[in-house]
């Protein structure tokens, strides 16, 4: 297949417009048909042209082929067409042997909802971007997942804690939205409410700050620093209609190389695991701040976080605060992208999807952004 561009105004083209001009080859090449008809592939092939503009310059007509090896990765070749114009030889010389390879790896299953077609969507740090079309995440392509033992390095360097008036401040909207909710839904009294803060990191602060504002039971949870056998054994098993159990495709998953998820995926019934009617939910509440962007199977930590056995139902409360993708434009200079343990990246659609198909609530704080607020009714 080979796509052409021209050279005026191609970054507005490519970015707003979605013009892309298709060449049919004389083999009637079935990737050429492919394209006419699935919107799916003609946004994946605009990412990476968009790409390889950035990458090469953007003054200047290219055609662009893309061909599979032996391994099944895309390469995506771009060549200057004939036609190029330059403001001197020497330059058109340089761009005339200018080629550019982008080796794209085998799409995975989106982590979240399970669709088995995701878009490629970016490149950023040396890290392959996914988007996925139904639940609107953007995430990390599995190939980029640290290990646990660098994970939890990069954790244990994070400067937050209770002592960090900077930190302070930054989790307070957090919790003034939690308190607002469960006030709501409980009343002020809070010596019977109890809370979970799911994610706590080493230094648990925000029970801390939530202490002081009278709510005395609230227990910290984190995987590395402070792990619970009793939300580690919680079971999220994937159902047939969900979709593949190698959900990550390229990993196994598993507790050593998902320690968030803290649980190996199954295709297995929970006909063994005791009724849910009989389990006597934890919580009140639970908080989740600056946590699930780590998720690395987010299908299982949101079942997790909403589980029958650790929150009420008929008014449980669940805070999510997390830094939101609100527009695409932003993804470039995101500065979200710089910690490598960021893996899942949220747009206010995809918690509009995890409300949805979970059976939630979402309330959307005023003038408090990158907070979600989920009640269970």
């Amino acid at each position: 297949a080979v796509v052409s561009t021209q050279s005026t105004g191609v970054l507005h083209t490519l970015q707003q417009q979605f013009h892309i001009f298709i060449t049919p080859n004389n083999n009637n090449n079935p990737f050429v048909n492919r394209l006419c008809v699935d919107w799916i592939e003609i946004t994946r092939l605009r990412r990476v042209c968009f790409i390889l503009v950035r990458l090469g310059e953007c003054n200047f007509s290219f055609q662009m082929q893309q061909q599979t090896n032996n391994e099944g990765d895309v390469i995506v070749t771009t060549i200057p067409s004939s036609s190029s114009s330059s403001s001197s030889s020497s330059s058109k010389k340089r761009k005339q042997s200018q080629q550019v390879e982008v080796q794209i790896p085998p799409t995975p299953t989106c982590p979240l909802c399970l669709f088995q077609s995701p878009v490629f969507f970016s490149i950023q740090f040396k890290r392959y971007f996914f988007s996925c079309p139904q639940c609107s995440l953007v995430f990390v392509h599995p190939q980029h997942h640290v290990s646990p033992t660098a994970e939890k390095h990069r954790y244990s360097t994070h400067n937050n804690d209770k002592l960090d008036q900077r930190y302070v401040n930054f989790l307070m909207p957090a919790v003034l939205e939690l308190i607002e909710r469960v006030t709501a839904l409980h009343g002020a009294k809070f010596d019977d409410i109890r809370g979970l803060d799911y994610g706590c990191g080493p230094s648990p602060t925000l029970s801390y700050l939530l202490k002081e504002q009278g709510i005395p039971h609230v227990d910290d949870y984190d995987p590395y620093f402070y792990p619970s056998s009793q939300i580690d054994s919680i079971v999220i098993p994937f159902k047939k209609e969900d979709g593949p159990s190698d959900i990550i495709l390229t990993q196994t998953t598993t507790p050593t190389d998902f320690p968030s998820s803290s649980q190996s995926t199954t295709t297995e019934s929970d006909d063994n695991l005791p009724p849910l009617s009989t389990i006597k939910p934890l919580y009140d509440f639970i908080t989740c701040t600056e946590t699930a962007e780590h998720f690395y199977v987010p299908y299982i930590d949101w079942r997790k976080l909403t589980h029958t056995s650790l929150l009420k139902r008929n008014g449980g409360v669940l805070v999510v605060m997390t830094s939101l993708l609100y527009n695409d434009e932003q993804f470039e200079n995101w500065a979200y992208l710089r910690d490598v343990t960021h893996v899942s990246l949220y747009r206010p659609k995809t918690m509009e999807y995890i409300a949805k198909d979970l059976g939630l609530e979402l309330i959307w704080p005023v003038e408090r952004k990158n907070i979600a607020a989920f009640i269970i009714r």
